[in-house]
Parts: C-alpha cells; structure tokens; sequence
C-alpha cells in the first residue's frame, strides 16, 4: 500500500508505531509500567532519565481530566520526567501543564522517511555489526559515553530482555577494533524506529551516526518497515536530512 504524502497522516502512523514501540520495550523493565488511554500514553521506565519517564500527550482528543490525572501520577513516582505534547493538542493541554508550574524546555523534530529505496552510505573505516544477546553491554557503555550520562544510569532500561522485544535490532559500529557509535531500530506496525543513536564526543563528526542510522534503515526496509522515524537533537538533524528524512511534526517537551 503506498503512504500518503500528508505529513499529518504520516505524523500519526509513526506515532502510533513510537507509541507501541515504546510500550513493548518498557513492559520488560522491572520498575516500567504503561498506561494508555486515549490520547494520551504514560509510558515509564523507572530509571532516573527524564526522558524515559513521560507522559506523551498525542492526541487532541485526549480527555483533559484523564491528562492531567496520568501526569499527576507520573510526578507522584518520584522520578525525573517530562510531559511531550505533539502540535495538535497543545491548545487543549496547555493550561494543565502551566497550572502545574510546567514550562517549555525543548523542542523536538519529529522526523519520517518514506523512501523505498535505503539510504546510499559508506564508510570504509567503520564496520557495523548487529549485537546479540549476551552483549548489549556494549551499547549501553556507548549509549552513556555519547549522552555523556554515569553508565549506571542505564543499569535497569537497557536490559538484555530486549533482545526477545519483537522487532528489535541492536548495533555497534568499531574502527580498528575499537567501539565508536551504536543505535537501535525498532520494526513495529510496519515502520521501523530509530532510537539511541549515539557517538562518543571524541569520535563525533567522521560520519559514524549516519552510517549506523543508514545500516538500521536499510535492514528495517528489508524486514519489510514501509517507512522509518526518529526524534531529532539539534546535532544529529542535518546528519538525518542528508539520510532522507524530513521533519513533520514539531513536538514539545514540557518540565
């Protein structure tokens, strides 16, 4: 079936893949749990990353006390978090979360890629290599060095359970036998998720991240992903525009 060219169409597709995405991988950690209603996702990992604490605000629709009821849940945890709110419902949800002392830290591109064909990406130097079980280690010692986070941070969301998550690629990319970028995609309703895309600062800038982001696109496309996304920094966006995506969206992080 071919996709519609309308970004909010895609917009919506890919969001509601992240969504499962994302539920299937927090299901497997010990102090996750997930609830979803409509329009509205908690989506909590337990650990100590604002980021993997959210409550993901995606729908226009969503009920306004129903809302306000998950991030008050959310803060009750304890835990570092943050509210993300896609375009359409910022108008209906904004007053909650100012009421509540939140503001505006970020912005967020939310990036797709449609085209069939995967992305033409070589580096000589780099050799990527998919990571089985036993080995995740190795992503998340990359995943902390390239967010510059304690590596302990990552003890109980990057969990050897993931391999078994439907779907799920792991992969490092080494010079010269030495480790120096790492990235997961995630295939799930037919679109392909790229997340933890990461590079060590002292390796950053010799086109690793793009090469291992091609590498996942192009094995998601041959599983059979009709399309990829990803959330964009502000230092990987140009590396994902030469890739082939394009941003659709503009969300909001709230704190």
């Amino acid at each position: 079936m071919a996709l519609s060219d309308d970004d909010a169409v895609l917009a919506d597709a890919a969001t509601r893949s992240m969504i499962s995405a994302n539920v299937n991988l927090c299901r497997i950690l010990e102090e996750g749990f997930v609830r979803l209603e409509p329009g509205v996702a908690a989506i909590v990992s337990g650990g100590q990353i604002p980021s993997m604490n959210s409550v993901l605000l995606s729908e226009p629709t969503a009920d306004i006390d129903t809302a306000a009821q998950l991030i008050d849940d959310l803060v009750a945890t304890g835990l570092p978090n943050v509210v993300v709110v896609r375009p359409a419902a910022l108008p209906k949800v904004q007053s909650i979360l100012t009421d509540r002392g939140r503001s505006r830290v970020d912005e967020l591109p939310f990036m797709v890629r449609t085209e069939s064909q995967p992305p033409a990406v070589t580096n000589d130097m780099l050799r990527l290599i998919e990571l089985r079980p036993g080995q995740i280690a190795q992503h998340a010692t990359l995943l902390a060095a390239g967010f510059e986070i304690p590596v302990e941070l990552l003890d109980n969301i990057v969990v050897e359970k993931a391999f078994a998550v439907p779907g799920f690629h792991c992969y490092i990319g080494e010079v010269a036998g030495e480790p120096v970028t790492t990235g997961v995609g995630m295939l799930t309703d037919g679109w392909l998720g790229v997340f933890n895309i990461a590079t060590p600062p002292t390796h950053t800038r010799r086109g690793y991240g793009g090469a291992v982001t091609a590498r996942i696109v192009s094995d998601g496309l041959a599983a059979g992903a009709q399309a990829s996304y990803l959330q964009s920094s502000n230092a990987g966006y140009g590396v994902y525009q030469q890739l082939g995506f394009r941003t659709v969206e503009e969300w909001s992080i709230w704190a």
